[in-house]
């Protein structure tokens, strides 16, 4: 299991209720496709039920208009025979078999409904040496941000900038041209 400092929680959520899930009952989930849509040739694979991953430890290492990315180290850093900082490898884990999970549910729907299978996989995280990143959306509308905080307005953050968690809804699939990707979207920091 994870230790204290990467637990990580992948929720899925209901009008009143959520469900606290970890690898084994991922596995036991029935999620689908329950909305595909297609305006001037750019499609969306919606997922229901509504999917969100609570994230711990992450760190802010780009910034954009309407993008975030936050970075997880691999491994643990280990100075004087005393672990400083926890390793990421759990929660690595877990996105890997969400990936795999939900790529399987996209390309089963694409399957029975005749669309055609890319040749690009895509993927909720990218992995480079010794990091591993996550890059999601900020929901705004004329500026404002619809992030949630502990007490006050959501301000985009400065790269460096720790968070001890932040919850990432995984809100659909969507393809263009032959690109393809999933779109996460910031919904709490903490």
């Amino acid at each position: 299991m994870c230790s204290l400092k990467t637990k990580v929680f992948f929720l899925i959520k209901f009008n009143i209720m959520s469900i606290v899930l970890n690898n084994y009952i991922l596995d036991n989930v029935d999620i689908k496709i329950f909305k595909f849509t297609n305006k001037n040739n750019f499609k969306n694979y919606f997922f229901s039920p509504n999917i969100s991953i609570k994230l711990y430890n992450a760190k802010i290492t780009w910034v954009e208009n309407n993008n975030i990315s936050f970075s997880f180290q691999k491994y643990a850093t280990i100075e004087n025979n005393v672990i400083v900082k926890n390793d990421n490898i759990s929660l690595l884990d877990l996105l890997r078999n969400i990936n795999t999970t939900l790529l399987k549910v996209f390309y089963d729907y694409k399957e029975n409904y005749g669309h055609i299978q890319n040749k690009d996989l895509p993927c909720l995280f990218y992995e480079k040496d010794t990091h591993f990143y996550s890059k999601c959306n900020l929901p705004n509308k004329n500026g404002k941000y619809f992030v949630k905080t502990q007490d006050q307005d959501f301000i985009k953050p400065r790269i460096g900038t720790e968070y001890t968690s932040v919850m990432l809804d995984i809100r659909n699939i969507w393809e263009i041209s032959g690109k393809v990707g999933f779109r996460l979207e910031l919904k709490e920091i903490n």
